[in-house]
């Protein structure tokens, strides 16, 4: 990048795509030059990754043709320092923006769109967005529609996520297991499998812990009539790894995760996984007397 020129611009914008000298790439960047940001287009998920480490205030435009779109997407929006971006999703003219895996702080536009309407999120967003991640807790928030291809996508994001946290390589595959458990009963008995309504997820993890929650747009259910005592005492019991089968979903869930606290309607889940061993261990006891009460 020009250093004169960075000096002088007040705003960034980073636009990904498949060809740099593409036409419709250089009227986005074209308009935003005019408006005095300034603009650097990359081809390749290297080159982003390395732009993006370089200011975090930047507003990045991601555009469908780009390779490795959804890598790009998700290394952002899960790493704790570059979370705060914006980020501008451009669709092909076959996407529906409401039927989308969508992270907190993007914006989606499928073709046709006009760059003036790019522009003016890209302004808003750049203005709205924080300056700095603040406070020590990393927060990842997203939400789906109601389908198996987003939802085998989130289970997967999930899986990468724990594996970037300091829990031993067991519990990560046991919590994985439990969050796998309660999006899909968000997906089948909250949401009915309705592709048109959403599950939001939100991570939250510090040092100590990460909580995962789950919640869908069903009328919820009650949960504590759910449960069978006995049942429980004897999964509890081994510490084998067992999947989910005729209503044990909820059981993986208790035994896995080291609390479950559920809303007052049934239709908001939090999942608890202490990192240390220990405090995981005590956690974990504590949670399943008051279950077997």
């Amino acid at each position: 990048m020009d250093q004169m020129a960075y000096e002088r611009g007040t705003k960034r914008l980073l636009v990904t795509c498949k060809k740099i000298d593409d036409f419709f790439i250089d009227t986005i960047a074209y308009r935003f030059k005019k408006e005095n940001w300034v603009v650097e287009v990359v081809n390749s998920f290297s080159e982003a990754r390395n732009r993006l480490e370089d200011d975090v205030r930047t507003v990045v435009i991601i555009d469908s043709s780009f390779a490795n779109s959804e890598a790009l997407l998700e290394h952002i929006k899960c790493d704790k320092l570059l979370s705060i971006m914006p980020v501008i999703q451009l669709l092909g003219s076959d996407a529906d923006p409401l039927m989308q895996f969508r992270f907190d702080g993007t914006e989606q536009f499928a073709e046709p769109f006009e760059v003036s309407e790019v522009f003016k999120a890209a302004d808003r967003m750049e203005q709205e967005a924080p300056r700095k991640k603040v406070g020590g807790k990393h927060e990842v928030l997203f939400s789906l529609p109601t389908m198996p291809r987003f939802v085998d996508y989130a289970n997967e994001l999930i899986v990468r996520m724990l594996a970037n946290t300091r829990m031993d390589p067991d519990p990560q595959e046991k919590f994985a297991i439990a969050f796998v458990e309660a999006l899909t009963n968000a997906a089948n008995h909250g949401n009915q499998g309705k592709s048109d309504n959403y599950i939001n997820v939100r991570w939250a993890m510090d040092m100590r812990r990460v909580e995962i929650t789950i919640s869908d747009m069903g009328v919820g259910f009650d949960w504590k009539a759910q449960i069978n005592p006995e049942r429980a005492r004897m999964e509890f019991s081994t510490d084998r790894i067992t999947r989910s089968r005729g209503g044990m979903g909820m059981l993986m869930m208790f035994k896995y995760a080291d609390e479950v606290d559920y809303s007052e309607f049934g239709n908001e889940v939090t999942l608890t996984k202490f990192i240390d061993p220990e405090e995981s261990h005590i956690a974990s006891r504590r949670f399943r007397a008051r279950i077997l009460k």
